[in-house]
Formats: C-alpha cells, sequence, structure tokens
C-alpha cells in the first residue's frame, strides 16, 4: 500500500503546515507480475472524497508514475 499525503506549509513555516490531502493506493490482487490492478483514495481537507481503480499499470513504470496516472484519472472524471 502506499500513502501519499499532501501539505500546505505557508511561507515554507514547518510550525504551520496542515494536511490537505491523503491519497492511499493498493494493490487489488488480480494483476500479475508485469501488470497491476490498484485501487484508490483521495481525501481533501474539504471532505471531497474521490475513489476508484486503475487497471492495466505497467509495474515496471514505478509508484511516481502510478500516482501520477491516478491523479490524471481523478482530474480527468
Amino acid at each position: 500500500m502506499l500513502e501519499i499525503d499532501i501539505k500546505l506549509v505557508p511561507f515554507g513555516i514547518r510550525d504551520r503546515e496542515h494536511l490537505i490531502g491523503r491519497m492511499t493506493i493498493w494493490n487489488d490482487a488480480t494483476g500479475d507480475y508485469e501488470i497491476g490492478n490498484y485501487g484508490y483514495k483521495l481525501v481533501t481537507d474539504k471532505d471531497e472524497l474521490f475513489e476508484g481503480k486503475l487497471k492495466g499499470f505497467d509495474r515496471r513504470r514505478g509508484a511516481i508514475a502510478l500516482s501520477r496516472d491516478i491523479l490524471d484519472k481523478i482530474l480527468k472524471d
């Protein structure tokens, strides 16, 4: 499972940072060694919820590409 926190750090002041979103990504165990299928959930500080599935991801591309593809999918919907 991947968990990605999105924080706002006003003016770079760490004492004022706060969480504005959290994305959780998990393998749904229906893929194989090369291709992964994933579920995801993104929750924002404004109680927005985005959840769904991303199928057919080429695992060789890595975790950053996976999170980017999910964000792209969320923004297109």
